[in-house]
């Protein structure tokens, strides 16, 4: 026997295009979410923290998504590159 909805999500993922979201709205989305009772999680996504499996779950399954790990609309206290480093290393080679 295997994983209970397992078939449908499936099948949902086959018929369906992926969207994408970008990770401010879906901090927001969980946000709206967790405000509005529809859901809970061990962690509350704060915007400037790595989004935890439990996010990344609810997200993907409520909406086919890939979230776009970059952050969006960052300033100099919150650059982060797709590498998950901190700020400006100095190194404006980007090697």
């Amino acid at each position: 026997m295997g994983e209970k909805g397992l078939k449908d999500r499936l099948l949902n993922v086959i018929h369906n295009e992926f969207a994408q979201i970008t990770y401010t709205d879906a901090v927001a989305l969980l946000q709206k979410e967790i405000k509005e009772g529809k859901v809970t999680f061990t962690a509350y996504p704060n915007w400037g923290d790595d989004l935890g499996s439990e996010h990344e779950r609810y997200i993907t399954e409520k909406v086919i998504c890939d979230v776009d790990n970059e952050f969006d609309d960052v300033d100099d206290n919150h650059d982060h590159d797709v590498d998950g480093n901190h700020g400006d290393d100095g190194d404006d080679n980007n090697e």
